[in-house]
């Protein structure tokens, strides 16, 4: 699936969600992640990872069509490697934040 309006990542031990403004996907956030914080800086939702944080992110991406990989969410519970899951012209060639 692709989509223009964003995604969730994990990355540096957060789950990050790079979107467009988008009302319904500001209130699945703010209501349903756990100890989630709003970054102005660089416009992005991060939430601890989780168990229960990452199946919600799974959800609230395929609710609203989000971009995500809930196989590579999953194993980042796991692993201390990074990956990025496909986010618009928030990430640069390599997946990083820009």
């Amino acid at each position: 699936m692709v989509t223009t309006k964003g995604g969730f990542i994990i990355g540096e031990g957060k789950i990050v969600l790079v979107a467009q403004y988008d009302v319904s996907v500001i209130w699945a956030v703010k209501s349903r992640l756990q100890g989630r914080r709003w970054n102005p800086d660089n416009k992005t939702w991060t939430a601890p990872v989780t168990p229960e944080n990452i199946e919600t992110a799974i959800a609230i991406a395929e609710e609203l069509d989000l971009e995500i990989n809930a196989e590579k969410m999953r194993t980042g519970l796991d692993h201390t490697t990074s990956y990025v899951v496909p986010c618009d012209d928030h990430c640069d060639e390599f997946g990083e934040m820009i």
